[in-house]
This record gives C-alpha cells, structure tokens and sequence, in this order.
C-alpha cells in the first residue's frame, strides 16, 4: 500500500474526510477523540449483529483487542449512551441483565462515516466504488460493518498498540485528531510532511474541544519521545520515527478498508440468487 502511486493521496483524502465528518457531527466528532473510543463505537454494530450486545461481551471483545481495557469499556458504553448511539433495553424477567442495541442515529452516522472512508479508498482501489454506491441497499451496510470490525479486531491482537506513537497519539484524548491535522499537509511524494507544520494551540484546542494546556502537554511528551520537535511559536517537524509509524497507521487504515470492502462484494455476490 505504502508503494501505492496514489497512497499520499488515499491517506490525506481520509484524513481530510474523517476531519470533515467531526466537524459536521458532534458526537461522531467524540468517538474521533481517540483510538479507543472508534474502536468500541464499531464493535457496538458488530455485537449487535451477531449475538446481541451486553457489556460482558463488549469488555471481551476490548480486552482481548489489546486497545483498551475492559475497566473503560464501561465507561465508553456510557458515553456512547450519552450521544444518543446506544440504547438500553432491559429483557424481561427479574434480576436480567440489560443487553443494549445500537440507535438510528449511530447507524445513520456510521453508514456516512463508513462511505466518507471508502472514498479515500477508493483512490487506490476503484472497485471500492461498487460497494459505495450500494450502501443504502438493506443489509449492506451493516455487512461490511461486520467484515471491517472483525477484521480490525484480528488485526490489532498483532499491532503494536503500545509504541510511543500510538501511546502519545492515537490511545490519548484528541491524539487521533491531531495525527489528522498532520497528515492533511505536504506533496504528493512527501507523506507525512518531513517540513514545517503549522500548529495553532488555540486553534487545535477550539477545533477539538479540548484545553491548549492538554495540546501542549501532548506536543511536549511527543518531543521528549524523539516523535517530532515542537516550536513554541507554532510549528512541528515530524521526525522519521513518527513519519514512519504514520505511513504504517494510514497503509493499515486503507488495506484493511479496501480488503473489507471487497470481501463485503464477494460475499453480497455470493448471497445473491442465481
């Protein structure tokens, strides 16, 4: 993916797309904070397809992703309540334990950040495009949203979710967002930027809903990790380690959308009669 011609373009257009789908929705915006909160917020639509969501199954599915701990699976459930993407339904019969269903809205949501994705990959595998333009078809959707979280879950038992990129960034409030504003500069044979990178801490802090003290504070671990170096007066530089860890976030991202949107076509292929 990395040797792709078109891999600078894929990963900055879905950068710039997921970027764009914060800004137009709230809480869609929340679940963007950080590698976490994405993860559980895609696992509630593949719990509920197969088997039914409880939140014991939810702390297994995230523990054993490696990408957080069962601890704050509880509390992302309730966030994900909060936003109005998840709804508690009691079953019937005393001392039950509730079970909890994914809502309109999360589906509405997730189907228009799912396509907004798919179009980023699509730059780099235009088959992709078959898969888009069914995606209000019944069962289509939620088919690839099963593929896709399966998938990512494989995936991240062999990741290194523990780097110091991934652990300064992506696994921190707002850290998957702040790698989006990286990635959204530079040319077409320099991914990510090895340049000068504006950053504004008031402007990062408004856009992201967080305080300039916790950019700052982000920005300063990045530079003692030897991620990047940081100016006061606005600027960031991507040393390689981080340059290279992001080229490896952004491959993995599109490989595994274009694999799960082309596995989802097999499949629809395959159920189709005759």
């Amino acid at each position: 993916m990395i040797a792709h011609p078109q891999f600078a373009e894929a990963a900055r257009s879905l950068a710039t797309n997921m970027l764009a789908s914060a800004a137009g929705d709230e809480a869609l915006g929340g679940v963007f904070k950080d590698a976490g909160r994405y993860v559980t917020a895609l696992w509630v639509g593949y719990l509920h397809a197969t088997g039914g969501m409880t939140l014991a199954r939810l702390k297994e599915l995230c523990a054993a992703s490696g990408y957080l701990s069962p601890g704050r699976a509880r509390s992302l459930l309730q966030f994900l309540q909060h936003v109005g993407y998840v709804a508690v339904i009691t079953p019937p019969g005393a001392g039950a334990r509730p079970r909890y269903e994914p809502t309109p809205l999360y589906f509405a949501a997730w189907r228009s950040h799912s396509a907004a994705a798919l179009r980023a990959a699509a730059i780099v595998a235009p088959d992709v495009t078959g898969l888009i333009d069914r995606m209000e078809e019944a069962g289509v959707f939620e088919t690839f949203l099963c593929v896709h979280a399966a998938r990512l879950h494989d995936r991240a038992r062999v990741s290194d979710a523990m780097s110091a990129f991934f652990q300064i960034f992506p696994n921190r409030y707002a850290g998957l967002l702040m790698v989006m504003t990286f990635v959204e500069t530079g040319g077409p044979d320099d991914f990510p930027s090895a340049g000068e990178i504006p950053v504004s801490l008031s402007a990062a802090a408004r856009r992201f809903g967080v305080s300039q003290i916790h950019i700052r504070r982000m920005l300063t671990d990045a530079t003692r990790a030897g991620l990047l170096l940081y100016d006061a007066k606005g600027t960031v530089r991507l040393e390689e380690e981080a340059r290279t860890a992001i080229r490896f976030f952004y491959a993995s991202q599109l490989a595994e959308l274009v694999a799960s949107a082309q596995l989802t076509l097999a499949r629809l292929a395959d159920a189709r009669p005759g």
